[in-house]
């Protein structure tokens, strides 16, 4: 199982807030290690995927509100990947390519 490491006085010390960065940080791992093949699971898959790879200010915000730095998280995340525990299923990847094109005609009209 994968865990994002605490030390033991800070694991019992933290406060509410920092509980829900980390509930948010959660629900993206979960999000990117998701085998669901339906398209709201892939796309959410994606999605976090990216938010993981790409990084920025608010993917920085969270893992700071969180008590973590962004480059710890993406290591990581980065550590599953070579771990093949994130893989895109041949479904999953249908489906994004086709939400992405989508997406991208939308965005072009």
């Amino acid at each position: 199982m994968f865990r994002l490491e605490l030390d033991e006085h800070e694991a019992y010390n933290l406060t509410p807030e920092k509980k829900l960065w980390r509930a948010v940080l959660s629900m993206a791992f979960i999000d990117a290690l998701c085998q669901h093949e339906g398209r709201v699971s892939a796309i959410l898959k994606t999605k976090a995927h990216r938010w993981f790879i790409d990084g920025g200010k608010d993917f920085d915000d969270v893992c700071h509100l969180a008590g973590f730095t962004g480059s710890y998280v993406r290591r990581k995340y980065e550590e599953l990947l070579k771990g093949r525990a994130v893989k895109f299923s041949p479904t999953q990847a249908r489906i994004i390519g086709k939400y992405w094109a989508d997406l991208t005609r939308k965005n072009k009209k």
